[in-house]
């Protein structure tokens, strides 16, 4: 799709510095469900000494947009502040697929890293839609009493919310970094033409702020953006949280936009700063 594309070449054009890497791996792993191909690339960290623990990152754009390319960047920035391999996951796309197929996909490929590539420790890491999607991942593993839980999770201002009324999400509904508009039409196809309307508006898996067990989801860090029309849901995501366990690390980057991660031409620096708080809560967590 044209948009798609334009989108796609608008993060790559507008992402920051390539870190080197160690090497990277493309390949393909098949899908649970259906046996689709989904493609991922493995960045490691040292080819020389295995790493302990696996970074899985899920990239965001809506559901709609983004790939391995628009999120090169922040994948070897992760590669290089955490010293971790990195698995980047590229999942069907709406509206040519909707949910759950994106979320089945992610599944997909979680399950094979736990079982084939034997890392003790997996982190999950996103942003925005790709944050909704390791939330949800969260919540689908803790049905699965077999399955390798993760050891915590990385959320990139996330989509969890399904409230677009007041707060935030009236302040900046105009927003050019992510607009009401955009994140409506986002929905839309990512629940199919009527899934705003039935039940989807309830499902969980689609809208992670409606878990009421707070006991599914790892030790959890949220990044936010303070110009973001999501911003009021990741808080209210964080109380929530807050409530029950205080293994939980939020931060505001005052001046940064919903995206920001991806657009290292101007926010490199922020990307930096961020990261480097991750690595200090990890350390006070004893995480690493």
């Amino acid at each position: 799709m044209q948009s798609r594309q334009r989108a796609n070449d608008f993060l790559i054009e507008h992402a920051g510095k390539i870190e080197e890497v160690a090497g990277k791996k493309d390949f393909e792993i098949r899908s649970v469900i259906d046996l689709h191909p989904i493609p991922v690339r493995l960045y490691y960290y040292d080819l020389e000494i295995t790493s302990r623990d696996l970074v899985i990152f899920i990239h965001g754009g809506g559901w709609f947009q983004g790939n391995l390319e628009t999120h090169d960047y922040i994948c070897r920035k992760l590669v290089k502040f955490f010293r971790r391999d990195v698995l980047a996951i590229d999942y069907r796309l709406t509206p040519e697929h909707v949910f759950p197929v994106q979320l089945n996909d992610v599944l997909s490929a979680y399950l094979w890293s736990s079982c084939e590539l034997k890392y003790e420790r997996i982190i999950l890491a996103g942003d925005s839609a790709g944050g909704n999607l390791c939330a949800a991942l969260c919540m689908k593993l803790a049905e699965n009493e077999k399955a390798q839980k993760p050891h915590a999770q990385i959320l990139f201002y996330p989509a969890l919310g399904n409230n677009l009324e007041g707060g935030s999400a009236e302040l900046f509904e105009n927003c050019p970094a992510l607009s009401k508009a955009s994140v409506l039409s986002f929905i839309t196809k990512y629940t199919g033409p009527h899934g705003v309307y039935d039940n989807m508006v309830g499902n969980k898996f689609v809208y992670p702020i409606l878990e009421e067990d707070m006991s599914v989801f790892p030790t959890t860090v949220v990044v936010s953006a303070s110009y973001d029309i999501l911003l009021d849901s990741q808080l209210e995501f964080v109380n929530k949280f807050r409530h029950c366990r205080d293994d939980i690390f939020h931060t505001i980057e005052d001046g940064a936009v919903h995206g920001f991660t991806s657009y290292g031409k101007y926010f490199d620096d922020v990307v930096d700063r961020n990261l480097e708080k991750i690595k200090e809560f990890a350390r006070d967590r004893q995480l690493r």
